[in-house]
Order: structure tokens, then C-alpha cells, then sequence
């Protein structure tokens, strides 16, 4: 993926979680379980968004890059997961890897923050954030429900 390609995928990632959370928190009438949607939507559309194309070399970025694959799948079952309202496995999604690893596991093991270390990619900082900043308020949100 070329540095003009991730910038601009970066740049609609920024778009559409700011949009989620803003819109979410602005909804005057907007319920739990929406705002938790939104936020678990918007740091789903960063993480499909934020995984770059793999090359055919074995390398660690190709190994950040099914992380977050992993981590994709496992917040696309959510939405799911909110209409059967069982909100533990919601909880257990967002505290097991691959997922915790994106919020709340420290910068340490974050797929996010080594994969903008691995490119030089400094819009990845600020992705990683989000993510985190996301995934924090959905789990907050499912705490409270259940």
C-alpha cells in the first residue's frame, strides 16, 4: 500500500469514527444500547479500514495485519450479539484477545500503535487512539447494562 493510498484510507477512517461518536453523543434521544452501537461500529469501520494490503513475504507487518483481521471478525459479531442482548459475551469479546489488545492492553501490545511503527505511518497514531477511545466506551456501556 503505497503512503498516498494509507493517508487517504487514514483520512476516511478519521471521517467515519468521528462521525459515529459525534453523532452519537449529539442524538439527544439516543438510547444505551445505540450509542454502544455506534461506538462498537465506529472502531469497527477502523479497524476493516486501518489493515493495509498483505505482501507475499512473510514479515512482522503481515503478522499485525492478520491480528487485526482477527480483531475485525470478532467485532463484527457484536451487532449481533446487542440484539440477542447478551451483553457478558459483548463484555468477553471486548476482553480477550485479539480485541483487548486494541484498548486495553497498553501501548505495548497494541497492533495498531506497531503497525504505524513498522510503516512510518504517524496517521496510525491517531487511529489507535480512537480505536482505543471506542472500544473503552463500549465496554463502559455494556457494564452498565448488565
Amino acid at each position: 500500500m503505497t503512503r498516498q493510498t494509507t493517508t487517504t484510507t487514514l483520512f476516511s477512517i478519521a471521517l467515519c469514527v468521528l462521525f459515529t461518536t459525534t453523532s452519537a453523543w449529539s442524538a439527544s434521544k439516543l438510547s444505551r444500547r445505540e450509542l454502544f452501537h455506534a461506538a462498537v461500529s465506529g472502531a469497527a469501520a477502523g479497524v476493516a479500514l486501518a489493515v493495509p494490503q498483505a505482501s507475499n513475504a512473510a514479515s512482522d507487518i503481515d503478522i499485525l495485519v492478520e491480528e487485526l483481521l482477527a480483531s475485525k471478525s470478532k467485532i463484527q459479531e457484536i451487532p449481533d450479539l446487542l440484539q440477542a442482548k447478551d451483553w457478558e459475551k459483548v463484555r468477553s469479546i471486548l476482553k480477550t484477545p485479539p480485541v483487548n489488545k486494541l484498548w486495553n492492553l497498553g501501548d505495548s501490545q497494541n497492533p495498531v500503535l506497531k503497525l504505524a511503527k513498522e510503516t512510518d505511518n504517524v496517521d496510525l497514531f491517531e487511529l489507535k487512539d480512537e480505536l482505543a477511545y471506542n472500544l473503552q466506551m463500549a465496554d463502559e456501556l455494556t457494564k452498565t447494562l448488565l
